[in-house]
C-alpha cells in the first residue's frame, strides 16, 4: 500500500468515525429521559420547571400549548423544538431584545386574548411573525401580526391615507384574535390554527383535503410552516422561565408601564388632542404610528383609541 492509499484510508477511518460520533450524540440528545432534569411543579398550568446542565438544553418531555399536549415523543417535532431552543440560546442579542419586547407587549396582548376567551399562548405569534415590530413582508402583511390587507380588512380594520390600523397593536390584536377563532372554528385545533395562520387558511385546508388527514402532526407541510409552532414553543419557554435558558429575570421582568388613550367617535385632530392634554407637538404621531394625517374625518362615527402616553 503506498503512502497516498494509507493516506486516504485515514481519512475515510476518520470520517466514519465523527459520523458515528454525530450518530450516538444525536441519539442521546433526543431519546435520553430527561425526568433527572425535570420536576413537575403543580401550581403551574400545564407547566414544567427544568435546570439548566451543564450548557446542555434540555427539551422538556412534556407540554402543553393552548393548553392541547404537544406530541414530544415524535422525534422530528422533539428535534425542531431542540433546533428551535438553539437559535434562542445561539442568537443572544436578539433574544434578549425579543424578550424586552415581550415585557412590553404581551401583557397588553393577554387581556384582547382573555376578552376574546382565547388561549394566552397565542400571544407568541407576533413574535415569530414580526420580532414584535412594525415590519411590512416582501408580500405586504404589515403589523405585529403580519396581516394582509385584505384579511385585515375583513375583520374590521381601517386602511387607507390616513391610517393603516395593522400598525396599531391594540386593534391589529383584536383583529387578529377573530381571524385565530374563525380559524379555530373552520379547522378545530390549535396546532392546525397555527399552521393556517402561518400559510393561510386556503393553504392549510388544501393540505387537509388533499392528504385526507386533519392530525396537524401527520401533515405534510412546507419547511417555514412546519417550523412554526416548534418556534412557538422555544419562545414560550425562554419568556416565561428565562433563566433556564441563561437569560437574567431582570434583563426583561421589568414593571410593566401602563398605557394611556383617548377615545374618540368622531373627527380626530393631533394638534387638538396635544394641546388638551398637554402633551408635545408631534407626540400623537410619535406614539401611534398607524396615524399618517394629523387628522382625519369620521363619517361611520367608527370608535378609535389614541394613544397619548
Amino acid at each position: 500500500m503506498n503512502r497516498r492509499q494509507k493516506s486516504i484510508g485515514k481519512n475515510l477511518a476518520l470520517f466514519a468515525g465523527i459520523l458515528l460520533a454525530a450518530g450516538l450524540f444525536n441519539a442521546w440528545i433526543f431519546h435520553t429521559n430527561w425526568d433527572g432534569y425535570f420536576r413537575k411543579d403543580p401550581v403551574l398550568d400545564h407547566g414544567t420547571i427544568f435546570k439548566y446542565d451543564l450548557g446542555n438544553i434540555p427539551v422538556p418531555d412534556t407540554i402543553f400549548f393552548a393548553g392541547q399536549p404537544v406530541p414530544m415523543t415524535r422525534k422530528r417535532f422533539r428535534k425542531a423544538v431542540y433546533k428551535a431552543l438553539k437559535d434562542r440560546m445561539k442568537h443572544r442579542d436578539a433574544t434578549i431584545f425579543y424578550l424586552q419586547q415581550s415585557a412590553r407587549w404581551l401583557p397588553e396582548m393577554s387581556k384582547i386574548l382573555k376578552e376574546k376567551q382565547l388561549p394566552d399562548d397565542l400571544k407568541f405569534i407576533p413574535i415569530v411573525e414580526s420580532n414584535l415590530t412594525n415590519v411590512t413582508s416582501a408580500r405586504g402583511a404589515k403589523g405585529f401580526w403580519q396581516l394582509q390587507t385584505r384579511t385585515a380588512r375583513n375583520f374590521g380594520l381601517t386602511i387607507n391615507g390616513a391610517m393603516d390600523q395593522r400598525l396599531d397593536p391594540w386593534a391589529s390584536t383584536e383583529a387578529a384574535s377573530d381571524y385565530l377563532k374563525m380559524l379555530y372554528d373552520t379547522v378545530g385545533s390549535w396546532p392546525m390554527v397555527i399552521g393556517g395562520y402561518n400559510m393561510g387558511m386556503g393553504g392549510i385546508l388544501s393540505k387537509m383535503n388533499r392528504q385526507n388527514e386533519d392530525d396537524f402532526y401527520q401533515l405534510r407541510l412546507g419547511a417555514e410552516t412546519q417550523a412554526f409552532l416548534p418556534k412557538l414553543i422555544a419562545f414560550k419557554l425562554v419568556i416565561e422561565y428565562p433563566h433556564l435558558y441563561g437569560y437574567p429575570t431582570e434583563v426583561w421582568k421589568e414593571k410593566h408601564r401602563p398605557f394611556e388613550f383617548f377615545t374618540t367617535d368622531s373627527a380626530f385632530s393631533a394638534v387638538g388632542i396635544e394641546q388638551q392634554f398637554h402633551l408635545a407637538a408631534g407626540t400623537v404621531k410619535r406614539l401611534n404610528p398607524w396615524l399618517f394625517a394629523n387628522g382625519f374625518t369620521n363619517p361611520k362615527r367608527k370608535s378609535f383609541h389614541i394613544r397619548i402616553r
